[in-house]
Parts: C-alpha cells; sequence; structure tokens
C-alpha cells in the first residue's frame, strides 16, 4: 500500500465542550488541534470554533488556522 497512515487522539472533557486533537499523519505531517463546542442551538444549529496547527514531517509546512463549525 503507498497511500501513508495517519493516527489520531481525540479527547473530550466531559460535556464542557472542550476538545483536543493529535494526529500523525505517516511522511506528510503532525497536526494539533483544540476545539470548544457551544452548548447552545440557534435554529436547530450547533456552533464550535477551533485552533489549528499542522506542521510538515520536512519542514517546508507549517500551516496554522481558525476554524468556525456549523452542525445541523
Amino acid at each position: 500500500e503507498d497511500a501513508p497512515d495517519n493516527t489520531e487522539w481525540s479527547v473530550a472533557l466531559g460535556d464542557s465542550g472542550l476538545g483536543a486533537t493529535y494526529g500523525d499523519y505517516d511522511g506528510v505531517g503532525k497536526y494539533k488541534l483544540l476545539s470548544f463546542d457551544f452548548p447552545k442551538e440557534f435554529a436547530g444549529m450547533t456552533f464550535g470554533i477551533g485552533l489549528s496547527d499542522f506542521d510538515g514531517a520536512n519542514g517546508n509546512a507549517d500551516e496554522d488556522g481558525f476554524v468556525i463549525t456549523f452542525s445541523m
């Protein structure tokens, strides 16, 4: 198999809405995500925010991001 493997660990802190994820995309890079899901719904939708960090395996990529999620 030529495709790289991805290993990911994720934890949520009870019903607090806080979550953390760490992943290792074999030969591509490693990533981290710290997230928060808001406890209230608005018009049947839930909202979340997150901070992500990706570091390339060969040092040529460093991507940081702020994400907003909408779920129905």
